[in-house]
């Protein structure tokens, strides 16, 4: 192959980064590239991998620089995703160099790990990883009972005291995320959920519990939760009065 692999270098090649995607993923709309490529601020040129050739992005793939909760200890991980080769340069290997060359970067960047979600497993097992499956829980039927204490989070003046419970909540807990104040900032603009379904329940003064939410393909799908306590109390109340 004799095109050139890197980091961007101007808004115009990431910008042609989202239309390759668009090309590339008929399915999905390309406001969602948009919000997860221009929405999240912790991201750097460099974590945005191309393959360039004549001036053209023929393939791409990026890396989310996280940090994630083992036991008491943050260890940082890339997450990656946007994996995608033009529709007309498929089948001469773009992606398979892009992606040892983000799982390399990756290593140099001490990176523990990287992890992503597909529904082709088989294909990213050829550069070493391996396969974990999601579980899911399926809830058929929610009796719909508004709570006086829940309402809709006014992230501006509630977030402080949301973070307190996210960090409480997963305290501990392997496998969570550890946010900073830039991925607060970053995750609530691309995460694509309607502030409308994002509820809190407030005992004068002090937030027990929320719950954000969004819907996909008609149905209700469960973002995130957290509370200080009264766990499954303050769950089914906050998904009642979301119902």
């Amino acid at each position: 192959l004799d095109g050139e692999i890197r980091g961007f270098t101007s808004s115009s090649e990431l910008i042609a980064v989202v239309d390759l995607l668009d090309r590339a993923f008929e399915n999905t709309p390309r406001e969602y590239f948009e919000r997860h490529i221009f929405g999240d601020p912790t991201l750097k040129p460099e974590h945005t991998r191309i393959y360039l050739k004549n001036g053209r992005v023929l393939s791409s793939v990026q890396i989310f620089p996280r940090c994630m909760c083992v036991g008491n200890t943050s260890v940082p991980f890339g997450g990656l995703g946007n994996v995608a080769t033009d529709p007309t340069e498929r089948g001469r290997g773009l992606a398979a160099c892009l992606m040892l060359d983000a799982v390399e970067w990756m290593k140099n960047a001490g990176f523990a790990f990287s992890m992503l979600s597909t529904t082709i497993p088989r294909y990213y097992e050829r550069f070493g990883y391996r396969t974990v499956h999601r579980e899911a829980t399926i809830i058929d039927t929610i009796e719909a009972m508004e709570d006086p204490l829940v309402r809709v989070a006014d992230v501006r003046r509630d977030l402080d005291q949301i973070k307190k419970i996210y960090s409480l909540y997963n305290q501990d807990v392997t496998g969570s995320l550890i946010r900073d104040d830039v991925y607060w900032d970053g995750q609530l603009r691309f995460s694509g959920e309607d502030h409308a379904n994002f509820l809190v329940r407030e005992i004068p003064g002090q937030i027990q519990g929320y719950l954000r939410s969004k819907v996909k393909k008609g149905e209700l799908l469960i973002l995130e939760f957290g509370a200080i306590g009264n766990y499954q109390e303050n769950f089914n109340l906050l998904l009642t009065s979301l119902a």
